[in-house]
This record gives C-alpha cells, structure tokens and sequence, in this order.
C-alpha cells in the first residue's frame, strides 16, 4: 500500500485448505489370510488441489471383517499418511478369494476406499476320512477298495487355494494311484482324493 509517497507492506501467510479429496492406494494388492499384511497409503487435497497441513487426522476402517488396520487414526505428513492392514483368522466367505474395502475418511472429505483381495492362508489343519473303513486282505487283486478323502483348510477353516500339494501315507495296504504306500495330491477346493487297497498281509 502506498500513502503520502510511503509504502507498506505485510507478509500474508497461505495454508492449505481442509481435507476436500482422497486418495488411496494400498501394496500388495493380495494377501493372504491368516496374517498377510498389506500397507495402505492415504493421500489428501484441499478444494485447490493443494496437498493439506501436516497433522490433519485421518481414520481408517475394514468394511467386512477380514483384517485389522493399525493405526485406526493417523496423522497427515507432507499431505499423506499410512497404515498397515493384516489379515485375521476370519473364514472367507467367498471362495477361492474373498474381498476386503479399507474405507479412508478425514472430516467433510469425499471418503476414498481402497480394494484388497484376501486368499486363503496356508495348511492350518488336516482331516482324513476312508470308506469304508476296512476291507477284506487281498484288495489289490479283488478290487476291496478304501476311498480316502483329506480336507486341507488355514487357520479359519477356509479350504486352501487349488495347487496345494499333499502326501498320502499309509502303513498297511497300497494306493493304487501310485502303487506305494505314499501318494503326492494336490487339492481341488481344498480336497485330495485317493484310492488304497489291501494286500496279502493283513
């Protein structure tokens, strides 16, 4: 400002303003369950654009279940802030993969989400049933079979993904998918199947 031939002038401070725009994006995008961790990345515009002040609180929430968040409450740095997501011990409810929204609100923002797929966790149990459960000796040569079914499922019951290889063994009697007393299977929704048969020796 200018008066009588004199000039003023102050210095005027700009900050940012509140949270308007979300953005969300989270590494790896799969995990598996049972303890898979992922990190989901937050970050935050005002109604210019402009990244917001440092310290701007931000809550994040799973919307079905499947995983922790820590921390639930974060604080902005540099515009951006960060949380880890883990996998619990929850059954998928889809399978053979189940999805997971983390949910990213910040006041009056426009909420952001980000997506996580949730595969099954490894081996965590094993059942075993046969049928029927004894045969007369000599099944190999007089077609007495055993039908042995296995369900393999992680920590909360959820079958384990196709592909997952098991091995059969037994002490008495052969399988007659291998001819040994040891047979390798691998799953399909969470099952393997084989066929033992007696011997001579009961």
């Amino acid at each position: 400002a200018t008066v009588d031939s004199r000039a003023f002038s102050t210095t005027v401070t700009l900050e940012p303003g509140p949270a308007d725009r979300i953005s969300v994006g989270i590494t790896p995008g799969t995990i598996r369950n049972c303890g898979g961790t992922a990190v989901v990345t937050a970050t935050l515009y005002d109604v210019c654009n402009n990244l917001v002040k440092d310290n701007t609180p931000v809550l994040f929430a799973p919307s079905y279940g499947y995983v922790s968040v820590s921390p639930v409450l974060a604080y902005t740095h540099q515009g951006e802030v960060s949380a880890t997501v883990t996998a619990l011990n929850k059954t998928l409810e889809s399978w053979p993969s189940s999805l997971e929204q983390i949910d990213v609100t910040s006041g009056s923002a426009m909420p952001g989400f980000a997506n996580l797929v949730i595969l099954p966790g490894s081996a965590g149990s094993i059942t075993v049933s046969a049928t029927p459960e004894s045969i007369p000796i000599n099944g190999d040569v007089n077609f007495y079979d055993i039908t042995v079914v296995s369900r393999i499922a992680d920590c909360s019951d959820t079958p384990v993904e196709d592909g997952t290889t098991v091995r059969l063994d037994t002490d008495l009697g052969i399988f007659r998918d291998s001819g040994t007393r040891s047979v390798m299977k691998t799953t399909v929704s969470g099952l393997v199947t084989a066929t033992l048969t007696s011997q001579s020796v009961a």
